[in-house]
């Protein structure tokens, strides 16, 4: 039974890296992964664009306006867009994690979930619950806090969970961390012009210090500040190469292919849980990736490179 698994997918639909999941490009920027076994439970889903190409670190990125959304997820496959800085369809090169969120009780220092637009949660989850503050405002307590602040990353689904006939919205929808603690998280989802909307979303939230334990998968992960310093996390280092740049560098012998990446910016402050947040255009976006490090591009409502403190989660199915 599939508990989490990863992968790179090429803009033309093929694999990069990833086991268990296969592709099919269904039209420009849309494509439906199936799994290669079932979920016990609709699993959460992450995404993070890569541009122009994996392998390319010399290269300043493009705008972090272009995103990934989730169009349709069941217990066999996902449907995701992938769009440009002006919202539009567009085929680009993506990460994908998916995670089982009842299964995830088997991994110590995770936790994942499904939660709906209203703020109820898809699925009776063991390990937290979701209050409704505002409009797009969400508020996720967990039953049991985490060691140290928990890495997050989050993203939105547009327009219902399995609505596979449908090409969805904006890839401008996003879905941004406004805050977080030990023990709880304070998420805000917006539409594509960057304004708080109710949407439904799916969230990660995994441990720092459970980086690289797993004997089925490999993972590092950690919550990187706007300076470049580590502000929680384990199983790497950070470099903040420019405005709005950053490496991450892998322990050595952490990946032997590379993992799948997704970063998800905070914004104002980690523990500023009075904010409503800032836009939710403000996003990360992939540059580069190997096996050995990643390159993260973080910016502001306008898509240009800006400092900000961002989350992010590396990991491999092994084989």
């Amino acid at each position: 039974m599939n508990t989490i698994i990863g992968g790179n997918i090429n803009a033309d639909g093929t694999l990069y890296s990833g086991n268990y999941v296969s592709v099919i490009k269904e039209s420009t920027g849309i494509y439906e992964i199936t799994f290669a076994e079932a979920f016990s439970k609709v699993p959460s889903i992450l995404l993070t664009q890569n541009h122009p190409s994996w392998g390319d670190f010399s290269s300043k990125g493009g705008s972090t306006i272009d995103n990934c959304t989730i169009i349709a997820v069941d217990k066999t496959k996902v449907k995701v867009k992938t769009g440009n800085s002006s919202g539009e369809v567009s085929n680009r090169n993506f990460s994908i994690l998916a995670i089982d969120s009842r299964e995830t009780e088997t991994d110590v220092g995770l936790v994942s979930g499904l939660v709906n637009a209203d703020g109820t949660n898809v699925d009776d989850y063991p390990d937290f619950f979701t209050t409704k503050i505002d409009t797009g405002l969400y508020l996720i307590t967990f039953s049991q806090p985490f060691s140290e602040p928990p890495v997050i990353t989050v993203l939105q689904n547009y327009p219902e969970w399995d609505q596979f006939n449908s090409d969805g919205g904006s890839t401008h929808d996003n879905a941004v961390v406004v805050a977080v603690k030990k023990q709880q998280v304070l998420i805000k989802t917006g539409g594509g012009n960057g304004s708080a909307s109710d949407r439904n979303f799916c969230f990660i939230a995994c441990d720092p210090s459970f980086a690289s334990t797993s004997t089925t998968r490999k993972m590092a992960t950690g919550d990187i500040n706007a300076d470049g310093t580590i502000h929680s996390g384990d199983g790497f280092i950070a470099i903040h190469d420019d405005t709005g740049e950053y490496s991450c560098a892998f322990n050595s012998g952490t990946f032997s292919s590379s993992p799948a990446v997704i970063a998800t910016q905070n914004y104002p402050g980690w523990s500023d849980f009075s904010s409503s947040g800032g836009s939710t255009e403000d996003n990360c976006t992939l540059i580069a990736i190997n096996n050995t490090k990643c390159k993260i591009k973080t910016g502001g409502g306008n898509g240009s490179a800006s400092d900000r403190n961002l989350s992010f989660v590396a990991m491999a199915t092994l084989k």
